[in-house]
């Protein structure tokens, strides 16, 4: 087939499918268009979801009558006027798509007047086509309407009537341009009833308790760093309050909602041991620099960006988290359950957040519990609480009592790995030299590997020799602190390479040193004397991270007795 030129209406519409996939994609650029029209206001009126309709109206500054004809054209913006401007950029849209390719897959209604003319407009527009162009009456501000929606593209249509966008995903979208411009108040209505309603707030933390509820905000604390390049605030939630998904995890560059699995790692690097594998903090994290330090030019959506610096802003989060989790001890926490939000058609979830009002439902459904309950802090200055030991449970659990009757549940082996962790962290060198040497057997793909690394280890208190068919002569090992068989000792070394011969990652000291402090640490089941248990918790009392195994496990839960009494149906 020979090459053609595509005709005009074919390019729009290759050009719209990679702007606007969905209803959803249109709400989202035409909020966009109202905000950089500085709209204190924005309402969003969806019918069916927004696959029948979509209606969205702003206070904003307006078009001009004369204007609205360009406003639809491809790579026509008042934003921007060359390529010298994209280093300056202090506005959410720029390329001048977003209408253009809203106009050439629907039918659009443009009703608009600008501050500075007495009279308003009105466009209509089918399939890209301009079908009216007239004045009219019309007050500050401007309303798009779009309909029969991706009609002129068959293939689209049909996938958009199999995939449905559902209401919730425009309230996750609302969500986080209200937390991005909180004096902008924003409002959702699906087939003419009240989704969500978020007034204009004073204060970022004002508006994240808007949006996840005074439950979860109480659990989160603000962090503050600044560095030549960025400035970086807002709040991260405490290590008690962790969902299986990053959804609670928003980061926002100069106003814009952006995903970064760079900063997420970044961010979760900060929280380190504190939290489990396989969990994520709340956090909404503000991002300023100048628009010189970004390029929000390389993605069709604009919901990524390359920054200039981008180590030293991944950095700067890892250090502020870390100095925020410092300044804290939580000696127990109670799981707070967060349901993730369904998608399921036809449950419409309802919100009205008001920032002047102290009552604020939550789009979450979580499982309210008392703040005794939920959590147990203790400040650094201020030491744990006095603990009494009152026994032992399924030789795996310590048992004390708090001055302020609290049952205190201390998991012995979480509590004796961070002890150990923390121990071979500051030991140097931490090498333990056997009296007797002693040979190990490996598996062959762990013998293979080592033999031609069998530097890697020495560093963590190692001394081996390989002496064919598999075998390694162990001189030193590091100090555990206890006595380990030769079967201990080859497991303990399988653990360490496993990672490394997995691929998973390269080797790291600090992970090798959780593996030793894991293998080193008291066991589950091991039976202890009271003289034992006292001497492990003085040891975790001294630390100053003692709430959590090097792994994220919690080390206490802490039960109060009001709580006892009620699981007894005590009044």
């Amino acid at each position: 087939m020979p090459i053609k030129k595509l005709d005009e209406i074919t390019i729009k519409n290759i050009a719209a499918g990679e702007v606007i996939e969905s209803p959803l994609s249109i709400v989202k650029e035409l909020i966009e268009n109202s905000l950089d029209a500085k709209a204190e206001s924005v309402e969003v009126y969806l019918n069916d979801s927004g696959n029948e309709s979509i209606e969205v109206v702003d206070d904003g500054t307006g078009i001009e009558f004369n204007d609205l004809p360009n406003a639809i054209e491809r790579y026509a913006t008042s934003k921007i006027t060359s390529i010298e401007d994209l280093n300056a950029l202090s506005t959410l849209g720029f390329r001048g798509e977003a209408l253009a390719s809203i106009c050439s897959i629907s039918t659009t209604e443009i009703y608009s007047k600008h501050q500075n003319e007495d009279i308003g407009g009105y466009l209509k527009c089918e399939n890209g086509i301009i079908k009216e162009h007239k004045k009219i009456a019309y007050s500050k501000g401007t309303t798009v309407k779009v309909y029969n929606i991706f009609n002129n593209v068959p293939a689209r249509k049909k996938f958009l009537n199999y995939n449905k966008t559902h209401i919730t995903d425009y309230v996750y979208l609302i969500e986080h341009f209200y937390l991005a411009n909180i004096h902008t108040g924003f409002s959702l209505y699906n087939n003419k009833s009240l989704v969500i309603k978020y007034n204009k707030s004073d204060s970022y933390g004002q508006a994240i308790k808007n949006v996840y509820g005074a439950e979860v905000y109480s659990l989160m604390h603000p962090i503050n760093a600044r560095s030549e390049t960025f400035y970086l605030y807002g709040y991260t939630s405490d290590p008690s309050l962790t969902r299986g998904s990053t959804d609670g995890i928003s980061f926002f560059v100069n106003k814009r909602w952006i995903l970064s699995k760079e900063l997420v790692n970044a961010l979760r690097e900060g929280y380190g041991t504190f939290i489990p594998k396989g969990r994520f903090p709340y956090a909404v994290l503000y991002i300023e620099t100048s628009p010189s330090n970004i390029d929000v030019n390389i993605h069709p959506r604009k919901t990524e960006i390359k920054f200039y610096k981008e180590q030293d802003l991944r950095n700067m989060l890892s250090s502020a988290i870390g100095d925020m989790l410092k300044n804290k001890s939580i000696i127990a926490t109670k799981e707070i359950i967060i349901k993730e939000k369904k998608k399921a058609e036809g449950k419409k979830e309802e919100k009205i957040a008001n920032a002047s009002s102290t009552e604020t439902k939550t789009s979450q459904n979580i499982l309210l519990i008392s703040e005794k309950e939920r959590k147990y802090e203790i400040s650094k200055s201020g030491r744990l609480p006095k603990l009494r030991i009152i026994g032992q449970a399924l030789n795996t659990f310590i048992l004390g009592e708090s001055e302020d009757e609290m049952l205190i549940i201390i998991d012995q082996h979480a509590a004796s790995e961070r002890i150990r962790y923390e121990e071979l962290k500051q030991r140097k060198p931490m090498e333990q030299l056997l009296i007797d040497p002693v040979l190990i057997n490996l598996p062959t793909k762990e013998s293979e590997y080592l033999s031609k690394n069998i530097s890697m280890l020495e560093p963590l208190g190692f001394n081996l020799s390989y002496m064919g068919s598999n075998t390694f002569m162990v001189r030193s090992l590091p100090s555990l602190n206890v006595r380990k068989s030769t079967a201990e000792i080859s497991l303990l070394i399988q653990d360490l390479l496993s990672t490394e011969l997995s691929h998973e990652a390269k080797f790291e000291m600090d992970r090798a040193i959780k593996t030793i402090a894991c293998h080193s640490a008291i066991r589950a089941g091991d039976k202890l004397s009271m003289e034992s248990m006292e001497s492990l918790v003085k040891k975790l009392y001294s630390l100053d991270i003692n709430y959590s195994c090097p792994h994220g496990r919690p080390v206490m839960v802490a039960i109060n007795k009001d709580k006892l009494g009620r699981m007894f149906l005590r009044s």
